[in-house]
């Protein structure tokens, strides 16, 4: 399952991957629960919606995105107790300017939810200046990450 940007996928199968691509400052959070073998992939833009905001999309934000995540893993049974999150992306892409802090507030609002909902970050990948692209396996709960110039899988079994 392909989730683009401002999206989300939700799955209990082992024969599906769930995958996003160019996590530049956005940032991707995967939520899971190893005892109930259930998987969810959020792709976030922006921290959260802001007065004036021209999107109805509530999956563009981190934080309205993330409520609309764990509405569809409590569908499968996944309760914020057995729940884990891994949270990938969040770059600054747009070269050396502070200007534009994106991916560090998307980062920033992703840990803040998280605290808020006491879910545990297992796993983060964040930061730097590249993109990310990730896959996670839930038949063996390994994630793959790539980089330009870099690939690492990590296993979150």
């Amino acid at each position: 399952m392909v989730v683009g940007i401002s999206d989300l996928a939700v799955t209990n199968s082992p024969n599906v991957f769930l995958t996003t691509y160019a996590l530049g400052s956005c940032v991707g959070m995967l939520a899971y629960s190893k005892r109930l073998k259930a998987a969810g992939l959020l792709h976030a833009m922006l921290p959260r919606k802001r007065n004036g905001s021209q999107s109805n999309n509530k999956l563009m934000f981190v934080d309205s995105g993330m409520e609309a995540l764990l509405k569809e893993m409590k569908e499968f049974g996944v309760g914020a107790a057995s729940m884990s999150v891994a949270l990938i992306g969040g770059a600054s892409v747009n070269g050396a300017s502070n200007f534009f802090r994106i991916g560090e507030d998307n980062v920033a609002a992703a840990k803040e939810f998280c605290r808020k909902h006491q879910l545990k970050i297992a796993y983060e990948d964040s930061g730097g200046k590249v993109n990310r692209t990730m896959h996670f396996n839930l038949a063996d709960f390994s994630l793959e990450i790539k980089k330009p110039q870099d690939l690492k899988t990590i296993s979150l079994a």
